[in-house]
């Protein structure tokens, strides 16, 4: 018998959030052991990047439906469980992100012979910390409620890495099938000969005035898939004018596509698609892992610089055995620094080094392989987050 569980999720960056929550949902749900429940805010948001949601909102501001089924998870608002619902507690509650549980629930939380099982499901992080944090469990002074922290990171001491059951299999057969010729065909983005294809998600803090010049005037030619968001204003900047959705502009060797939303799965195949991925966050940071090739990774920028000390985290984790003067990791390095603005590493030069160890030999995408090959053999989030339960639950 499947366990019910809520994740109780608010959207606070974003696409992020609800991206995470809803991948983590359909995670457990394809493992079979759990019955999710996806509590969210802002159900909109989430029609945003899943499609079968969409239709069913209705004119533009509507709300999504408060109980939809998609894919064994069923969706419901915030809103429509402030007050104590009809039916049953679940088994288990996930706090996605430090989000509280509405009042009544809070309350069944702290007292009673059979409360639910309450995980707070923490953000992803590599610094040495979380590992000392993670699994412990807080009592609640004010009523004794039992809160159980969830810590995922790139170790066996923490939760692990979100990562659905069958997906490195889906990959491979994507691209064994010609999947990327076909999705970059109705992207707009088949390139030409002898292009390579990059994409770009980011936030606006990224140095891409300066990106985008080094790709211009690079000897590769370049053609650069750009997600909607932050990054249109340099584009547009770039080019003088605005760059519709599916309409291509080239400056020098570097050519831009704007590309449409897209869902979970569209956006998994772009990565696997690609030669080269810029990631923001969390979400599109771990996916970009999955692709396994090379990327660079914007931390959310934070005004006192401690995203800097979460860059260097996932930097030392990354390097792995590598001594620190190894070429390939001091590439990495500075280019990491220099797309997440710390003024001691320039973009131009950093994104040079990181290009030619790019083209010229395969040292660089080996290093990015190894790294993910060694988080491939790891226990996954969904794993261990299920057992963790299970080993708890009665």
């Amino acid at each position: 018998m499947q366990i019910p569980i809520w994740i109780l999720c608010r959207v606070v960056d974003n696409f992020g959030d609800a991206g995470v929550c809803w991948r983590l949902a359909r995670s457990l749900a394809a493992a079979r052991a759990f019955e999710p429940t996806l509590v969210i805010d802002q159900p909109a948001t989430l029609a945003a990047i899943e499609p079968r949601i969409a239709p069913q909102t209705g004119r533009a501001g509507q709300r999504a439906p408060q109980d939809t089924q998609i894919d064994g998870v069923r969706i419901i608002e915030r809103a429509s469980i402030e007050h104590t619902p009809g039916g049953g507690l679940p088994a288990v509650i996930v706090s996605a992100f430090g989000y509280e549980p509405p009042t009544w629930l809070r309350t069944r939380l702290a007292g009673g012979p059979r409360r639910p099982l309450w995980l707070q499901l923490e953000y992803l992080s590599a610094e040495d910390w979380i590992e000392d944090s993670h699994a412990l469990v807080s009592v609640k002074p004010v009523d004794a409620a039992r809160e159980h922290f969830l810590y995922p990171g790139f170790t066996e001491r923490s939760a692990g890495l979100l990562r659905e059951p069958g997906l490195f299999e889906r990959r491979d057969e994507f691209r064994a099938a010609g999947g990327p010729a076909t999705l970059l065909a109705r992207l707009h983005a088949t390139p030409a000969p002898g292009q390579r294809v990059m994409s770009l998600f980011c936030y606006a803090s990224a140095p891409l005035a300066h990106w985008f010049s080094e790709l211009a005037a690079c000897a590769t030619p370049t053609l650069v898939c750009v997600a909607g968001g932050s990054a249109e204003a340099a584009l547009q900047t770039a080019l003088g004018r605005p760059l519709p959705i599916g309409v291509r502009a080239r400056i020098g060797q570097a050519e831009w596509v704007r590309l449409p939303m897209l869902d979970q799965s569209g956006y998994d195949q772009l990565l696997w698609s690609c030669t080269f991925n810029a990631v923001r966050g969390e979400d599109s940071w771990l996916r970009a892992h999955w692709a396994g090739v090379p990327f660079v990774w914007q931390a959310y920028p934070q005004a006192d610089g401690a995203h800097f000390i979460k860059l260097d985290a996932f930097l030392e984790k990354m390097r792995q055995d590598a001594p620190e003067s190894d070429p390939e990791q001091q590439a990495i390095r500075a280019l990491m620094h220099a797309w997440n603005g710390n003024g001691e590493y320039a973009i131009g030069s950093a994104w040079q080094a990181f290009e030619a160890r790019l083209s010229a030999s395969d040292g660089l995408a080996a290093r990015y392989r190894s790294w993910v090959a060694s988080l491939e053999r790891q226990t996954s989030l969904t794993e261990r987050l299920t057992q963790y339960c299970l080993d708890r639950l009665e």
